[in-house]
């Protein structure tokens, strides 16, 4: 990575913000910010800059789909790495409508899910 990167996980499990964060502390150059469902997450990128977002979508008081949408309406576009235990073809079709750019199922592997996560901040190191 050629610069700072920011991502904010939003997950509502303790122990799952826990196991994403270890995987993203083994990332070069990559600080992150944790939300516990889609409003705290909202709020959080109204007042500070972040490049990636990794989203659960099973949550109290905004669930990821939801948040989805409001960050569609947002004119910046971040891209959305979606971790959750839904599965369904429905449920990534869904997700994938909304802009999200990769969908991981639970339980999540680190490598994985560092190599997804690198995937995408390589490919934003690319674009001018």
């Amino acid at each position: 990575m050629s610069t700072a990167r920011r991502a904010l996980v939003v997950e509502d499990s303790p122990t799952m913000r826990q196991l994403l964060a270890l995987t993203l502390r083994r990332i070069p150059g990559l600080a992150f910010a944790e939300a516990e469902h889609g409003a705290q997450a909202l709020a959080l990128l109204a007042r500070e800059p972040f490049d990636l977002v990794l989203l659960d979508i099973n949550m109290p008081v905004m669930d990821g789909f939801t948040f989805l949408e409001h960050l569609a309406a947002l004119p910046r576009r971040l891209p959305v790495i979606v971790i959750s235990t839904e599965s369904g073809k429905g449920d990534v079709d869904r997700a994938t409508s909304l802009g999200v750019v990769a969908y991981v199922t639970k339980p999540v592997r680190g490598p994985q899910l560092a190599a997804t996560v690198n995937q995408i901040l390589a490919e934003l190191d690319r674009v001018p």
